[in-house]
Parts: structure tokens; C-alpha cells; sequence
């Protein structure tokens, strides 16, 4: 199904196909070219890329390094919470809690 998917339109974009990507977006959108809220996501698109073009290529050690707003502390701690998240049995209780409490306690499904 994959296959019968356009293109991204920023993808397009960063490739120099402009038009394929504001026809995909007109597509999306079901609109023309100067409809304004296509007119601004192409704007705000070409903006994205302009800036990452000038800041560089993104590298994923970006995640973890040590700068003014703790970014490597930040995804330790966010890494951190979700595999106590999934170690805690969490998903277990939750998916499991209204089959005990009705069989269980005898509550009602609706309750």
C-alpha cells in the first residue's frame, strides 16, 4: 500500500522537485497553489530547510551531548522513564485490571 503514497512534500522539497511537492501538497489540501494555508506550508517548509541547511547536518550524537539545555540529560531521563515504564509491568495491570476486577472482585463491566 506503501507504494500508492506520495512523496513527502518536504522530502520532494529538500530533492529540488518543487513542483511535484506543491502538487502533492495541493493534492493533501485539496486546493491550488494559491490557496493560503498552502501557500504558508510551503513557505514554512522551505523555511525548515533553509535552516537546517545553515546549521548543518543533523548527526545523532546530537542526542547526547552536554549543553545549555541538558539535551544528553534530558533523553537519558526520558530513555530511563520508559524502560522502568515497561519493567514496571505497567502494561500488564492496565490491560489486565478489568478482566480481574469482573471476574475477580464481580463487578459489572460497566462499573
Amino acid at each position: 500500500m506503501v507504494f500508492s503514497v506520495p512523496e513527502s512534500p518536504r522530502y520532494l522539497y529538500k530533492q529540488g522537485r518543487n513542483a511535484e511537492a506543491l502538487a502533492v501538497l495541493c493534492q493533501v489540501y485539496d486546493g491550488t497553489p494559491d490557496t493560503p494555508h498552502i501557500a504558508k506550508e510551503e513557505r514554512d517548509v522551505l523555511e525548515a530547510l533553509d535552516l537546517e541547511r545553515k546549521a548543518g547536518e543533523y548527526k545523532w550524537t546530537q542526542l547526547f551531548k552536554r549543553d545549555k539545555v541538558q539535551t544528553g540529560y534530558r533523553v537519558a531521563l526520558a530513555y530511563g522513564m520508559q524502560f522502568m515504564n515497561q519493567m514496571g509491568g505497567i502494561n500488564l495491570v492496565v490491560y489486565y485490571v478489568p478482566t480481574a476486577l469482573q471476574k475477580n472482585v464481580g463487578l459489572s463491566p460497566n462499573m
